[in-house]
């Protein structure tokens, strides 16, 4: 396997991981946002399979969680609130007046 390293902007890198096979995952060193997962088909022909922004500063906003590894939360809390141990939690309201994959605090942002 190799790795590549490339600065994308000034505080964030890109780290490039190849397999013998052609497969590379591409990723962020913010919030380990994966950019790109280039796979051959059965062709031979590598496309990038993973949804994702041209310009790499869109990921700081990233509304629609594009290459996120979300969490601690991953997915929807209705009503952004939930009970454990009879104590009530009240969440950002991120998605609606739902929370969605960890609000503005998920890992996707750190």
């Amino acid at each position: 396997m190799n790795i590549l390293t490339k600065a994308v902007t000034e505080k964030w890198k890109e780290y490039t991981l190849i397999n013998d096979k052609r497969m590379s995952v591409s990723l962020l060193n913010y919030g380990g946002i994966i950019t790109k997962i280039m796979v051959p088909d059965r062709d031979g022909n590598i496309e990038n399979v993973v949804l994702g922004f041209k310009n790499y500063t869109d990921y700081k906003i990233n509304p629609a969680f594009f290459g996120a590894l979300v969490g601690p939360v991953a997915g929807r809390i209705q009503g952004a609130s939930f009970q454990l141990n009879g104590k009530e939690y009240l969440l950002e309201k991120n998605h609606g007046l739902h929370h969605l994959h960890s609000g503005a605090n998920g890992f996707h942002h750190r």
